[in-house]
Formats: C-alpha cells, sequence, structure tokens
C-alpha cells in the first residue's frame, strides 16, 4: 500500500511541475502574442520577429473563431487577443487545479506517515513480543534472605550484653520461617545460621513469597518487642532460566545486594525488575529505584514498594 502511495505522490509532484511549466509557457507565449499585437497595430516593428509564431496563432484561432475589433475606426484582427484572454483563463484554472492537486498530495503524504506508523507500531509490537519473550525465559527466581535480631534490654550506653541471646533469637527466627516456608508447595529453600534461600521454579509465583516475608516480619516484630526485642531483615531476589547455575552466578549476586544494607527490604537488580513487570497482577505496586551501586561494574538497584506505600508517596 504504501508503495502505491508513493507512486501517487510522485505522479502528482509531475504533474504540478507540469502545469508550473504550462503557466511559465502561456505567461511567455501572452506577453509576446500580447507585445507582437500593440506594435503591430501602431505600425512599429519592435516585435517583428514573433510574427511567424503570431500567424501560426491566429490561423489556429481563425478555425474555431473570426471576430475583428475596431481600433480608431479601423478594423483590426482580434485573433491574438482572444488568444492571450483565454490563455489568462487557462492559467487562473490551471492556479485552481494546482491547489486541488496540492491538497490530494498533502492527502497521500499523510496515508504514507500513516502507513510508515503503524509499519513501525508492528514492528514495535513484534519487538516487545519477541523482547518479552526473551525475558520470559527467566522463569525461576531465587530469593535470600537473613535475620537480625536485637535486644532492646541491653546497648553500649546503658550497659548489658548486647549479644546475649542473639544468636538463640535468630535461629529461633529462621526456625519460624522455614516453618512458614513449608506451607507453600512451591518452593524450596536452603536454611543457614540466620540465612534462608529460597527457590522457586514458576517466577509468577513470586508474590507468594514476597507476602510471606513481609506478613512474617510484621507479626514476629511486634510479638517480640513485647519481650524486649527487635527484629529486622535484609532480603534480595533475583531472576534467572534454565541452565543457570544457581550456586555458582545466582548467589553472589544475592549476596551482593545484601551488602547494600537495605534494611527490611527486599532488593533486586534492574533484570528482576524487567520480569516482574510482566506480571499482569501482583500485591506489590512495582519497583523504586534505590540508587546505582558498584556491583557487578555498575548497576541499579530497586526495591519493592506495596501498593498503598506507592501511592502515599505520589502527590
Amino acid at each position: 500500500m504504501i508503495y502505491i502511495h508513493k507512486t501517487l505522490l510522485n505522479l502528482l509532484k509531475l504533474i504540478i511541475n507540469i502545469m508550473f511549466l504550462a503557466q511559465i509557457v502561456l505567461i511567455i507565449v501572452i506577453f509576446i502574442t500580447a507585445a507582437y499585437w500593440f506594435f503591430d497595430i501602431i505600425g512599429s516593428s519592435l516585435f517583428s520577429f514573433a510574427q511567424p509564431f503570431a500567424e501560426r496563432i491566429i490561423d489556429f484561432v481563425k478555425l474555431f473563431y473570426k471576430r475583428d475589433i475596431i481600433v480608431g475606426g479601423v478594423y483590426v484582427d482580434g485573433s491574438l487577443l482572444l488568444f492571450d484572454i483565454l490563455s489568462l483563463i487557462a492559467i487562473f484554472l490551471i492556479a485552481k487545479m494546482k491547489y486541488y492537486v496540492y491538497i490530494a498530495q498533502d492527502f497521500f503524504v499523510n496515508q504514507i506517515a500513516k502507513c510508515k506508523q503503524k509499519i513501525e507500531d508492528n514492528f514495535n509490537a513484534q519487538l516487545k513480543k519477541d523482547y518479552n519473550a526473551v525475558i520470559k525465559k527467566y522463569s525461576h527466581a531465587a530469593v535470600l534472605i537473613t535475620f537480625v535480631a536485637k535486644n532492646l534490654n541491653a546497648d553500649r550506653f546503658w550497659g548489658g550484653d548486647t549479644k546475649t541471646g542473639v544468636s538463640d533469637t535468630e535461629k529461633y527466627v529462621v526456625e519460624s520461617f522455614c516453618h512458614a516456608l513449608n506451607m507453600l508447595d512451591y518452593v524450596t529453600y536452603k536454611k543457614g545460621i540466620t540465612k534462608v534461600a529460597i527457590y522457586l521454579q514458576d517466577f509468577d509465583k513470586i508474590d507468594g513469597i514476597l507476602t510471606l516475608i513481609e506478613n512474617f516480619h510484621k507479626n514476629h516484630v511486634s510479638a517480640m518487642r513485647k519481650n524486649g526485642w527487635t527484629l529486622d531483615y535484609y532480603c534480595s531476589a533475583a531472576t534467572y532460566a534454565d541452565g543457570t547455575s544457581v550456586e555458582l552466578e545466582i548467589m553472589p549476586k544475592l549476596e551482593s545486594l545484601l551488602g547494600t544494607k537495605q534494611r527490611n527490604e527486599i532488593v533486586c537488580f534492574g533484570d528482576f525488575n524487567l520480569r516482574y513487570s510482566l506480571n499482569p497482577e501482583s500485591a506489590f505496586y512495582g519497583m523504586q529505584l534505590k540508587g546505582s551501586y558498584e556491583l557487578d561494574g555498575g548497576s541499579d538497584v530497586y526495591s519493592f514498594v506495596k501498593k498503598n506505600e506507592a501511592q502515599k508517596q505520589t502527590p
């Protein structure tokens, strides 16, 4: 279709050029014939060089119409005058026709632009489809979380051993968290002393883990404060495709993300952000850019923001 439009547009440009040329030729002819006719009437030979050309025009006009006019009591052949009048009318009509040709030209220019836009939109849609297909190959997820307990009844200023009971409390928290994970049949995990590595084969179920972490922390903070303890966590998430070595490639990323020390937040790199954005619905509103860190040669780090929290932050 775009080829047809371009062909018609080029044809219209050619027609406009022909019309423009015709107007120029007619103006020149009118000037020559009118000057010859005028100087012939007054008996001057100034434009006598145009006589052969003018006589041919006179003969041609007389084939259709012959009329003499009186100038100073003398009958003069009005064929050239009639020809010039008709030529002026022709110039005016050509100008009018050019106006409509320009309108048609603009129409085809717009049609070509629409065709190009449609081609571009189709290309972008296919590109986005292919891009999403590549991103969706990252169909697995891993989450690494570590818990940090603190005794509120002891600190370095007011006395008491701040480390007393911390290890046991953190072990208890980890055991409780693993017990909560056992209720999710779509995850596997590895338990450390204070860390838990969680693996999901289906990325689309990542919200279940994120919601569990948030609720677990909220409930345990409330319960532990009654006993003089507080609880924080540091958590990181990553996505990976089939054939990826989780221990060699993913766990180092998760550890480096934990090193950013984003307390009580779940952080990730940009690839996780892209993959998460393809989820049709999520309990979380989206991602918030935390900043660029010197990780893997410089990487943007994002954190999850709940829907209600994001709405509060929006003016």
